[in-house]
């Protein structure tokens, strides 16, 4: 299980929260919303999930992305992706890492 970790100045500045595995002692860390914009494949704004599915139309019940940004990419046509484990919709022009998008399930 992770612990939270200090983070210094140059951390803060563009991470959000960083974490420590006590077992492995390995690092993990949250950047920031701004650094998503240089990703290379689609993930939760939220929960930082690379597990995602795209979605036809918006799901009223589950909560949506009310970063203006994403609503303009959902505007001109970008995917609309649904995160499974927060259930919290989103659109994002980066694609779906390429490792879930052959594991999804019933290949949609």
């Amino acid at each position: 299980m992770y612990e939270r970790k200090s983070r210094g100045l140059f951390s803060r500045i563009f991470c959000s929260a960083a974490f420590h595995c006590p077992h492995c002692g390995t690092n993990r860390y949250y950047y920031r919303a701004f650094f998503a914009l240089f990703q290379w494949y689609a993930y939760c704004p939220k929960c930082h999930n690379y597990e995602l599915s795209r979605l036809r139309k918006r799901d009223h019940i589950d909560p949506m992305s009310l970063n203006p940004l994403r609503g303009l990419l959902r505007l001109i046509g970008f995917p609309l992706y649904y995160c499974t484990f927060c259930r919290f919709q989103f659109g994002d022009y980066h694609p779906l890492h390429p490792s879930w998008q052959a594991r999804r399930p019933n290949g949609r």
